[in-house]
C-alpha cells in the first residue's frame, strides 16, 4: 500500500494569471466603473479576506466578494510502499483549481486601533488621499 503525503505550495499572493486579472478587471468595471477598472492592481488593491485582514482592513458589512480562480499547486511525496510512477520520497507536483473570492479596496475599510493612517495610506501609494479620509485616483 503506498502512503502519498501532500502539501500545499500556494504563497497567497497574485500569481501572475493576466487572464484572470482581466477578468477581475471587467467586473470590477461593473460594479464600479471604467475608472476603478483602471486603477485595478492586483498586487496593491484587490485581495482575498484573510490577506486583507493581516493588511489590517475588513470587509464592509454587506459586501460580496468577486469570484475568481486560482491553481493550487500541491507537492506529493510517495511515504511508503513501491511507487511505479515515482521512488520513495521523490517529490511529484500537481495543480488543482480552486475558486477565490476577492474584494476590491471599495469593499474594505481599515480595522479600528489596528494601524495608523499613514501606514495604510503606504500600502495603496497609487492614491491620493483627501482630508475626509476618501480617496481620489491620481
Amino acid at each position: 500500500m503506498e502512503t502519498v503525503k501532500t502539501t500545499v505550495l500556494n504563497s497567497g499572493v497574485w500569481q501572475g494569471s493576466i487572464r484572470t486579472a482581466v477578468l477581475v478587471s471587467h467586473e470590477i468595471a461593473k460594479r464600479w466603473g471604467e475608472e476603478a477598472a483602471k486603477v485595478y492592481d492586483p498586487r496593491v488593491n484587490c485581495f482575498t479576506l484573510k490577506t486583507w485582514n493581516k493588511k489590517g482592513f475588513r470587509v464592509k458589512k454587506g459586501e460580496h466578494g468577486i469570484k475568481s480562480i486560482t491553481f493550487l499547486k500541491v507537492a506529493k511525496t510517495l511515504i511508503e510502499g513501491e511507487g511505479q510512477q515515482t521512488e520513495e520520497g521523490k517529490k511529484t507536483f500537481e495543480s488543482h483549481p480552486k475558486a477565490i473570492y476577492l474584494f476590491w479596496k471599495e469593499q474594505v475599510e481599515p480595522t479600528k486601533g489596528v494601524k495608523p493612517a499613514e501606514e495604510l495610506k503606504a500600502q495603496m501609494p497609487q492614491l491620493i488621499w483627501l482630508k475626509d479620509g476618501r480617496e481620489e485616483n491620481q
